[in-house]
């Protein structure tokens, strides 16, 4: 798996789902007694116009591409999450089949560069 990939299956299966679960959730409540702030998000959200759901779509795809952009950038060492004068550093690789992908190497281009040049509208 190239870092290409991984960008690629983040986007599947962490943004578009992300959003399709949340927003299918407030839509129709799962469960038996779903929480009070769901019932209520549910109640607000189907008064909407389509127009504004559009737009709460749109919203909720900005907020998971900020969440996931924010984690490649910290994997990417470009956010810190250390206060030390020193940072360590994260190194991410996939195994399958006895092989070994580096999806970080220190001269590669960042994830969250990758994940950036896919337009976040597409998401919509």
């Amino acid at each position: 798996m190239t870092p290409d990939e991984f960008v690629s299956a983040l986007r599947q299966v962490v943004l578009e789902q992300s959003v399709d679960t949340t927003l299918s959730a407030v839509e129709h409540p799962p469960g038996r007694r779903p929480s009070r702030e769901l019932v209520e998000a549910s109640v607000w959200y189907s008064r909407l116009t389509e127009e504004d759901r559009a737009q709460v779509r749109a919203i909720a795809a900005m907020v998971a591409h900020d969440a996931v952009f924010g984690m490649l950038a910290v994997l990417d060492g470009a956010r810190a999450v250390e206060s030390t004068p020193t940072k360590g550093r994260f190194h991410l690789t996939f195994h399958k089949d006895g092989k070994t992908w580096d999806l970080s190497p220190p001269d590669g281009v960042p994830l969250h560069d990758l994940l950036n040049a896919e337009d976040v509208r597409k998401l919509q």
